[in-house]
């Protein structure tokens, strides 16, 4: 995974999170957290927010059952609203915004990782005769040879 693509969709995820808060729960929930554009919404916000949700999912239920009403009723409508924010908050949002901070954390200052090897990245192997070079998980590891010793590292090695 790419570190500019990382950017790239956390940036949009935290765009799609601003645009749904101030569209869909601004209006519907009382306790909602406070946006602020400088600062992106963490996953753990988000669960502590789908949690409030929860509670105020509760709170409706019991309101609903405690004195119904036939037909149309607008306690229903919002009730409906509140389990589709609450399940984008706490099935889509929270998730995505957990693994771009994953991924945050796996590139410690490289600009790529393999998925599937993390301590890999991504470099230009033997390119074929069309002139197509293939960009593979691999490791930096760079070898010297000192009379009688082999030494190998990950990280290149000045020769003194």
């Amino acid at each position: 995974m790419e570190e500019k693509a990382t950017d790239k969709f956390s940036a949009k995820l935290q765009e799609q999170i601003q645009v749904y808060f101030q569209e869909e729960i601004t209006p519907l929930i009382h306790q909602a957290i406070k946006l602020d554009e400088e600062d992106p919404i963490s996953s753990e916000q988000l669960l502590a927010f789908a949690q409030v949700l929860e509670e105020e999912l509760e709170n409706l239920n019991q309101n609903i059952e405690e004195t119904p009403v036939k037909g149309k009723d607008e306690r229903k409508t919002q009730r409906r609203k509140l389990k589709k924010v609450l399940s984008k908050v706490k099935e889509d949002f929270s998730v995505r915004a957990e693994k771009y901070e994953n991924y945050q954390e796996t590139f410690q200052g490289r600009n790529s990782f393999s998925k599937t090897d993390p301590d890999a990245t991504f470099m230009r192997m033997k390119e074929d005769h069309m002139k197509n070079g293939q960009l593979k998980a691999a490791y930096n590891l760079q070898i010297r040879q000192i009379p009688r010793l082999f030494c190998h590292s990950l990280k290149p090695i000045r020769m003194t």
